[in-house]
Protein backbone atom coordinates (compact mmCIF):
# COMPACT_ATOMS: atom_id res chain seq x y z
CA UNK A 1 0.00 0.00 0.00
CA UNK A 2 1.15 3.35 -0.96
CA UNK A 3 1.33 5.84 2.06
CA UNK A 4 0.83 9.59 1.30
CA UNK A 5 2.47 11.97 4.48
CA UNK A 6 0.81 15.50 4.84
CA UNK A 7 1.71 17.76 7.31
CA UNK A 8 -0.28 21.25 8.08
CA UNK A 9 -1.88 23.35 11.05
CA UNK A 10 -4.15 21.83 12.84
CA UNK A 11 -7.02 23.13 15.04
CA UNK A 12 -8.24 20.90 17.45
CA UNK A 13 -11.03 21.94 20.04
CA UNK A 14 -11.12 20.15 23.11
CA UNK A 15 -13.72 19.86 25.57
CA UNK A 16 -13.61 20.91 29.27
CA UNK A 17 -11.95 17.96 30.27
CA UNK A 18 -9.74 17.52 27.35
CA UNK A 19 -11.09 13.64 26.60
CA UNK A 20 -12.48 14.56 22.82
CA UNK A 21 -12.00 16.93 20.32
CA UNK A 22 -12.72 18.17 16.74
CA UNK A 23 -10.83 19.34 14.57
CA UNK A 24 -9.16 19.82 11.15
CA UNK A 25 -6.08 19.75 9.20
CA UNK A 26 -5.01 21.70 6.00
CA UNK A 27 -2.12 21.36 4.17
CA UNK A 28 -1.24 24.61 3.02
CA UNK A 29 1.01 23.96 -0.15
CA UNK A 30 -1.94 20.80 -1.45
CA UNK A 31 -4.49 22.76 -0.15
CA UNK A 32 -6.00 19.06 1.13
CA UNK A 33 -8.52 19.13 4.09
CA UNK A 34 -8.73 16.38 6.96
CA UNK A 35 -11.11 15.94 9.94
CA UNK A 36 -10.16 14.66 12.53
CA UNK A 37 -11.97 13.46 15.84
CA UNK A 38 -10.50 12.18 19.01
CA UNK A 39 -11.31 10.60 22.46
CA UNK A 40 -9.93 9.63 25.16
CA UNK A 41 -9.94 5.25 25.86
CA UNK A 42 -9.87 3.31 28.66
CA UNK A 43 -6.70 1.55 28.06
CA UNK A 44 -4.69 0.95 25.14
CA UNK A 45 -5.34 -1.99 22.99
CA UNK A 46 -2.15 -4.19 23.96
CA UNK A 47 -0.97 -4.48 20.40
CA UNK A 48 1.63 -2.00 20.64
CA UNK A 49 4.49 -0.67 23.21
CA UNK A 50 2.68 1.06 25.19
CA UNK A 51 2.78 0.64 29.05
CA UNK A 52 -0.18 0.78 31.79
CA UNK A 53 2.52 2.35 34.12
CA UNK A 54 3.33 4.98 31.88
CA UNK A 55 -0.39 6.48 31.41
CA UNK A 56 -0.65 8.49 34.29
CA UNK A 57 -2.57 12.10 35.22
CA UNK A 58 -1.08 14.10 32.40
CA UNK A 59 -0.61 11.06 29.42
CA UNK A 60 -3.57 9.69 28.08
CA UNK A 61 -4.16 7.25 25.47
CA UNK A 62 -6.74 8.17 22.75
CA UNK A 63 -8.31 7.14 19.42
CA UNK A 64 -8.81 9.01 16.30
CA UNK A 65 -10.46 9.52 13.39
CA UNK A 66 -9.09 10.97 10.16
CA UNK A 67 -11.50 11.82 7.35
CA UNK A 68 -10.10 12.10 3.93
CA UNK A 69 -11.50 14.85 2.40
CA UNK A 70 -9.21 14.52 -0.70
CA UNK A 71 -10.51 10.86 -1.17
CA UNK A 72 -14.04 10.52 -1.08
CA UNK A 73 -14.24 11.16 2.88
CA UNK A 74 -12.04 8.03 3.55
CA UNK A 75 -11.25 7.54 6.91
CA UNK A 76 -8.23 6.24 8.84
CA UNK A 77 -8.35 5.04 12.40
CA UNK A 78 -5.18 5.76 14.35
CA UNK A 79 -5.37 4.07 17.77
CA UNK A 80 -2.98 4.12 20.75
CA UNK A 81 -1.90 7.77 20.21
CA UNK A 82 0.29 8.85 23.67
CA UNK A 83 -1.82 12.10 24.83
CA UNK A 84 0.97 14.27 27.13
CA UNK A 85 1.13 17.55 28.31
CA UNK A 86 -2.36 18.34 29.32
CA UNK A 87 -4.34 21.54 28.11
CA UNK A 88 -1.11 22.17 26.01
CA UNK A 89 -0.94 18.90 24.59
CA UNK A 90 1.07 16.78 22.18
CA UNK A 91 -0.13 13.89 20.48
CA UNK A 92 2.03 10.82 19.33
CA UNK A 93 2.11 7.80 17.35
CA UNK A 94 3.60 6.20 14.62
CA UNK A 95 1.67 7.73 11.84
CA UNK A 96 0.82 11.06 13.32
CA UNK A 97 2.17 13.80 15.17
CA UNK A 98 0.74 17.31 17.34
CA UNK A 99 2.66 19.61 18.74
CA UNK A 100 0.79 22.88 20.10
CA UNK A 101 2.32 26.20 19.66
CA UNK A 102 -0.40 28.03 20.52
CA UNK A 103 -2.94 27.31 23.29
CA UNK A 104 -6.56 29.58 22.70
CA UNK A 105 -8.85 29.69 25.78
CA UNK A 106 -11.89 32.10 26.79
CA UNK A 107 -12.58 34.67 23.81
CA UNK A 108 -10.38 33.86 21.48
CA UNK A 109 -10.96 30.00 21.81
CA UNK A 110 -14.43 31.54 21.25
CA UNK A 111 -13.80 33.09 18.41
CA UNK A 112 -12.17 30.78 16.76
CA UNK A 113 -14.76 28.10 17.34
CA UNK A 114 -17.38 30.59 15.84
CA UNK A 115 -15.61 30.31 12.65
CA UNK A 116 -14.16 26.42 12.02
CA UNK A 117 -16.69 24.48 14.59
CA UNK A 118 -19.99 23.43 14.87
CA UNK A 119 -22.38 25.38 16.90
CA UNK A 120 -22.81 22.90 19.40
CA UNK A 121 -19.18 23.64 20.66
CA UNK A 122 -20.05 27.23 21.73
CA UNK A 123 -19.99 28.22 25.14
CA UNK A 124 -19.17 25.08 25.55
CA UNK A 125 -15.86 26.13 27.86
CA UNK A 126 -14.32 24.56 25.18
CA UNK A 127 -10.41 25.09 24.35
CA UNK A 128 -8.48 25.58 21.27
CA UNK A 129 -4.62 24.09 20.82
CA UNK A 130 -3.28 24.94 17.24
CA UNK A 131 -0.36 23.65 16.11
CA UNK A 132 2.13 21.82 13.14
CA UNK A 133 0.72 18.22 12.24
CA UNK A 134 1.80 15.66 10.59
CA UNK A 135 0.23 12.09 9.29
CA UNK A 136 1.11 9.23 7.37
CA UNK A 137 -2.27 7.17 5.74
CA UNK A 138 -2.44 4.70 3.47
CA UNK A 139 -4.02 5.74 0.15
CA UNK A 140 -7.77 4.04 -0.04
CA UNK A 141 -7.78 2.02 3.05
CA UNK A 142 -10.46 2.70 4.84
CA UNK A 143 -10.15 2.17 8.80
CA UNK A 144 -7.10 1.46 8.78
CA UNK A 145 -4.99 0.67 12.13
CA UNK A 146 -2.45 2.65 12.83
CA UNK A 147 -0.23 1.15 16.11
CA UNK A 148 2.13 3.77 18.21
CA UNK A 149 5.99 3.87 18.23
CA UNK A 150 7.80 3.12 20.94
CA UNK A 151 7.48 6.10 23.33
CA UNK A 152 6.92 4.92 26.42
CA UNK A 153 9.55 4.86 29.38
CA UNK A 154 10.54 1.26 28.79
Amino acid sequence: MEEIETKGVAYLCFNDEGTRFYGSLINPESKNQYGLCGKCVDKATGNTDIHECCIGDHTKVMTITVIDYNQNNNEHLFVDVMKTGGDNCSLVSTNLSFITDELLVDAKAEEVISKYFPETLKNQNCYVCVGDMTLSIQKQITKEKQTVQKSCCH
